[in-house]
């Protein structure tokens, strides 16, 4: 349950929710390879004296913050001089306490960028000439696109191309088989049914068995 303590509340999302996870596939890892470890030692009779069990991987401790609450706290105080606005905020989110100081010092000032200093990328609010405090544009985040899905499985085209590589002359194409120097030369024009095959593929896969491409 929240507080009216805002540095308080900004901690009280507890261990980040990843964290169960990882533990329990990194202890699951070790369990399997102890199990299969003493099973051979059973069968075989082996003295166990000299083995040493896996040891489990310690994690890290990460917290999962609420840094709403605090956010808009600042968001509250545009407009107000940076001078004023930081004070209230060490009073506020007293640095003095462990949650205090993680929220001021991780967190809120670094999401401040000082009147004259450079850009840096987790920041949200910059003080302006005059000395009051501005929120920045929000940045616009872009999605990572995947590559196109091959319209065959990889092992079943990688056979289909034996080492060969496609490449096209004019409006033609031709295989090009490797040679004893490294290269590749011309052979025997596809076929319809190749053709059409090759077409379908993406351009990334294309691209990878290119004839004249650079290695």
């Amino acid at each position: 349950m929240s507080t009216k303590n805002l540095a308080r509340t900004a901690i009280e999302g507890g261990r980040y929710f990843g964290g169960t996870f990882i533990c329990r596939y990194e202890n699951h890892a070790v369990r399997a390879l102890t199990r299969t470890a003493l099973g051979r030692l059973r069968v075989a009779g082996a003295d166990a004296d000299d083995w040493v069990p896996p040891q489990v991987r310690k994690m890290g401790r990460h917290f999962h913050d609420k840094l709403s609450a605090p956010e808009r706290w600042l968001d509250a105080q545009i407009g107000r001089p940076w001078n004023l606005v930081r004070g209230e905020l060490m009073r506020k989110f007293d640095p003095r306490t462990t949650a205090g100081r993680h929220i001021v010092f991780d967190h809120m000032l670094p999401w401040v960028r000082a009147r004259g200093a450079a850009a840096d990328y987790g920041e949200r609010f910059a003080v302006d000439a005059h000395g009051l405090l501005r929120r920045l544009p929000r940045r616009r985040y872009f999605r990572l696109e995947l590559p196109a899905p091959l319209p065959r499985p990889e092992r079943e085209l990688t056979t289909w191309l034996s080492g060969r590589r496609v490449g096209p002359r004019d409006d033609v194409f031709f295989w090009f088989i490797p040679t004893a120097h490294g290269s590749y030369r011309q052979h025997h024009r596809l076929d319809r049914g190749d053709v059409a095959l090759w077409r379908s593929l993406p351009e990334w896969f294309r691209k990878c068995h290119d004839p004249f491409a650079v290695s």
